[in-house]
């Protein structure tokens, strides 16, 4: 089970030095190649795309997430912080699961 970022390049470099390959895209048509290519990559279980790429190829990524079985595409915040409007990864796994999600130090 690997995982695979797409973003930016800072993103991207970022999750490399934490051992996680990546690509980099800058526009829709690049997030796009890049998802058809991790999702082509049997190794793959969660891709990771930020933000501002998801929501710029919502139907790609849809069209993964119905797949099953298929890598889980989770959006991550890119370094602008995260989207306007998003809940909060705590109350979307508390909806989920139904369990509340605390910090342990």
């Amino acid at each position: 089970m690997r995982f695979f970022c797409i973003g930016d390049e800072r993103t991207v470099r970022g999750f490399r030095l934490a051992g996680v390959q990546g690509r980099v895209a800058s526009s829709p048509d690049a997030a796009e190649q890049a998802l058809l290519q991790a999702c082509a990559d049997a190794s793959v279980a969660v891709i990771l795309v930020t933000d501002s790429l998801a929501t710029s190829v919502p139907q790609a990524v849809e069209a993964i997430r119905r797949k099953r079985p298929g890598p889980v595409v989770l959006s991550i915040p890119g370094p602008e912080g995260p989207m306007t409007g998003e809940r909060p990864l705590r109350e979307l796994v508390r909806s989920a699961v139904g369990a509340s999600v605390e910090e342990t130090r």
